[in-house]
């Protein structure tokens, strides 16, 4: 786990009281923090965007790992201009009727690969952001 998805754990726990804990024991886990009642995605992107993208492997397999788990599933973005929560679990039938994308993008930034892939993405609106 990267310095920057515990500095965003860190504020999400003392700002929200999450008692959230990591995943950093297996770094190959689909998400990032976890809790008794989230499971947390975590993303850092050096520019801003007004919709905040989302791969649509990530979306489904987090909400079903949070259904398996009955848990929720939260998606958090940190960004020059500050943190974006968004609940997938309590918006996701919405979150489907938006459009799909092909993109292409690096297969893993985690681990420097210099393999491009197509992806399907969602971007998310603001308006499903829980901190707006």
């Amino acid at each position: 786990m990267r310095l920057e998805e515990l500095e965003v754990i860190n504020y999400l726990n003392d700002n929200f009281k999450l008692r959230l804990k990591t995943t950093s024991e297996n770094s190959l886990a689909d998400y990032d923090a976890y809790n008794n009642d989230y499971i947390v995605e975590i993303k850092c992107r050096n520019d801003y965007y007004d919709t905040k993208l989302i791969e649509v492997y990530k979306l489904t397999k987090n909400y079903q790992l949070a259904q398996l788990q009955r848990k929720k599933f939260l998606y958090v973005v940190k960004d020059k201009k500050g943190y974006s929560v968004f609940n997938i679990t309590e918006n996701i039938c919405d979150i489907l009727k938006l459009p799909f994308e092909l993109k292409k993008m690096k297969h893993t930034t985690e681990f420097e690969s210099g393999k491009w892939i197509s992806k399907i993405i969602i971007n998310l609106p603001n308006k499903f952001n829980k901190l707006k």
